[in-house]
C-alpha cells in the first residue's frame, strides 16, 4: 500500500488483525508551525476514528491515552505523515518515520547492538530498526530503557525482546517510509 494523500485510510495488518491502524499526511505549512501541523494530523485521526468526538491527552510520562475508551492508543509522526493505532490490549507502539540515512548512520552505535550492527547495514534496515525499536519502546513502556537492549534477530523480523518479554512487530515499509507497530506477546 502507497501512503498518499488522501489520508486517513485504514491500514490492515495481518499480523495484528486486532488492531486498527490509520495514517494521515501531515499538511505542509510556514516554518515554525510543525507542532500545529503535527496535532492537525492527530486531530484528523480521531476524527476518522471517533466521529463523534473524543478527547485526547497525555499522562504524566508523555503517554497518550483517550478519555473513556477502551482501547489503549500510541502515535507517531514524521515530517511528512502522522499514524494512529488503536488496541483492545495494553503496550500497543507505532513508529513511523522517513528516510534518512545520514542521521541514521550518525547514531547507530546508540541504537544498535554490536551484532545488529553488523547485520543492519543498508539505509533500509537502519530505518526499519530505528522504527522497530521505537515501537518496541513504547510497547515495553519502561523508563531507562536503551535501543541496544532491544534484541532484533534479523532485518525485517517479526519479533523482538527485551529480556525474557517478546514482542510482536507488524512492519509496513514504503519508498522513503517505515512504519513498525509492536506489543506484548
Amino acid at each position: 500500500m502507497e501512503l498518499n494523500d488522501f489520508m486517513p485510510e485504514r491500514l490492515p495488518l495481518p499480523l495484528m488483525p486486532d488492531v486498527r491502524l490509520a495514517v494521515c499526511r501531515i499538511e505542509s505549512g510556514p516554518r515554525g508551525s510543525r507542532r500545529r501541523r503535527e496535532q492537525a494530523a492527530v486531530n484528523r485521526l480521531l476524527d476518522f476514528f471517533f466521529p463523534d468526538g473524543a478527547v485526547y491527552a497525555h499522562r504524566s510520562d508523555g503517554s497518550p491515552y483517550i478519555e473513556d475508551c477502551d482501547s489503549f492508543v500510541s502515535v507517531s509522526h514524521s515530517a511528512g505523515y502522522a499514524a494512529m493505532v488503536l488496541s483492545p490490549s495494553a503496550g500497543i507502539g507505532v513508529d513511523i518515520e522517513e528516510m534518512r540515512p545520514a542521521q541514521l548512520r550518525r547514531v547507530a552505535e546508540r541504537f544498535l547492538s554490536e551484532r545488529e550492527r553488523r547485520l543492519f547495514t543498508s539505509d533500509s534496515t537502519l530505518l526499519w530498526a530505528w522504527c522497530a525499536k521505537e515501537a518496541v519502546y513504547k510497547s515495553a513502556a519502561m523508563p531507562g530503557l536503551g535501543g541496544p537492549e532491544i534484541e532484533l534477530d534479523s532485518p525485517f523480523c517479526s519479533e523482538a525482546r527485551v529480556g525474557a518479554s517478546s514482542f510482536s512487530l507488524a512492519t509496513i515499509f514504503t519508498i522513503g517510509y517505515c512504519m513498525v507497530v509492536s506489543r506484548p506477546e
